[in-house]
């Protein structure tokens, strides 16, 4: 397995245990790991996250 490919696995979450949320700040969405206590927006840095149903 190459270095990227570990890369990828390291910071893909899992879909079964990803939650998504969209931040109220920039609006953009994203995935964190299930059981990740109080996420930030890695986009913004933001504390207001608007967790979403997944489609």
């Amino acid at each position: 397995m190459g270095l990227f490919e570990s890369l990828r696995e390291a910071v893909t979450p899992e879909h079964e245990q990803a939650a998504r949320y969209r931040c109220q700040h920039c609006r953009r969405q994203f995935a964190y790991r299930a059981d990740l206590s109080d996420p930030t927006c890695p986009y913004c840095d933001a504390g207001a996250l608007e967790e979403i149903d997944r489609p």
